[in-house]
């Protein structure tokens, strides 16, 4: 997974850097599997939403997740840097749980169908507890 780290009114420093990494990207990949994550894309981006403001929700956080077609993203903000990330990851990881149980449904309702749609033969024969059963008799 290719991780973009970007920040705003703020400087991006190490102890941030690696906060962040050990947070995000190894749970998200834990979460939606290898499948999903060779190709993707998690842009994450961390600041505060004024210089100005010193109390409240001064911190604010958004990632987008892209694999293929697919598109996710979840904003967060709060108190603390700290706070804010792991808001952050809490979120996405709702958003890929729900985008992978969509997939696992349609998988589930496809095969439904095609189970529905089955036929079988007139000339096929059960085995129910050891023995044949004829058909008709």
């Amino acid at each position: 997974m290719e991780t973009v780290l970007k920040t705003k009114s703020v400087p991006l420093t190490e102890a941030m850097r690696s906060y962040i990494e050990e947070k995000l990207p190894q749970h998200i990949e834990k979460i939606a599997g290898r499948r999903h994550t060779a190709e993707a894309v998690l842009a994450i981006e961390v600041g505060r939403s004024t210089r100005h403001h010193r109390k409240g929700d001064v911190w604010q956080a958004k990632a987008t997740i892209q694999w293929g077609k697919e598109l996710l993203r979840a904003e967060t903000a709060g108190e603390s840097f700290q706070e804010v990330v792991d808001l952050l990851e809490e979120e996405l990881v709702r958003e890929i749980k729900k985008t992978k149980g969509k997939e696992h449904a349609q998988e589930l309702r496809g095969a439904r169908h095609a189970k529905k749609n089955a036929t079988i033969a007139k000339v096929a024969r059960f085995y129910r507890k050891g023995r044949i059963r004829e058909e008709g008799k």
